[in-house]
């Protein structure tokens, strides 16, 4: 079995990523942009229903750890809607924290499903000039 700790390092690696590659904003941005680069690849191998389900999951997850998510839901596409409240912070500090927990527990989930090895190709096919280091 995967350690959390190694969910959280993959996780800590593609949002860095996306805060050098995007608006170099943080708090929670970063983390959605992760999520919502997921989505296609995951929709070709679990389906659109499986990704819904599996960042559902994620997210209620990361709620159990951090309120910051309470009142937020995964839409028919498949992104994550922050409540009112969560959408006024995105760039605070526990909006980046909560983002965090919510792409650590996905990527768990898939390693959980598909093994660390093909999460890790799936990760360095989204981002493909990282070596992804647990």
């Amino acid at each position: 079995m995967t350690s959390r700790r190694t969910s959280e390092s993959y996780a800590g690696q593609v949002i860095a990523l996306e805060c050098r590659t995007s608006d170099n904003k943080a708090g929670a941005r970063p983390a959605l942009r992760v999520c919502d680069k997921l989505r296609l690849p995951l929709n070709i191998l679990v389906g659109a229903v499986g990704y819904r389900s599996l960042l559902t999951r994620a997210l209620m997850l990361a709620k159990s750890e951090t309120s910051w998510f309470d009142g937020s839901t995964v839409d028919a596409g498949g992104s994550i809607t922050p409540s009112a409240e969560a959408a006024a912070t995105l760039e605070s500090a526990e909006g980046a924290q909560a983002g965090a927990a919510v792409v650590a527990h996905l990527i768990g989930l898939l390693i959980s499903i598909i093994g660390e090895s093909l999460t890790v190709r799936l990760l360095q096919d989204i981002w493909p000039k990282t070596a992804f280091k647990s």
